[in-house]
């Protein structure tokens, strides 16, 4: 029977698991999986994966990741018009307190006869 061979981007990524052991580690623990890490790997090229620190360096990596990714898809104008309607309800807040400050101070203004 023949042993099938793996592509070679396969090969090269099991060489760099064996050279990391802290990768393994990190899968076993259930930091993260492997079809995870063989993408992040492959975008970013095993030198991104420096897995010479603890869990929490790799999970601070892929929430990283995971927010540059999800910033990158934002709508950008939906962004700056929810900002400006924010901001003109911030401005209408600040103008009823103001003149709520205005009307409870002339209301209890002492008659000038005392």
């Amino acid at each position: 029977m023949s042993e099938s061979k793996l592509p070679a981007e396969i090969e090269e990524f099991k060489n760099y698991v064996l050279d990391h052991p802290q990768v393994m580690k990190d899968v076993q623990a259930q930091h993260t999986d492997w079809q995870r890490m063989f993408e992040q790997w492959r975008r970013d090229g095993e030198y991104h994966l420096s897995h010479q620190g603890t869990n929490n360096n790799t999970q601070d990596q892929f929430a990283w990741r995971e927010m540059m990714d999800k910033l990158s898809s934002l709508d950008l104008d939906k962004v700056e018009k929810n900002i400006a309607q924010l901001t003109k309800t911030i401005s209408h807040i600040q103008e009823l307190t103001h003149q709520y400050k205005g009307n409870k101070q002339s209301s209890f203004r002492r008659p000038r006869g005392f």
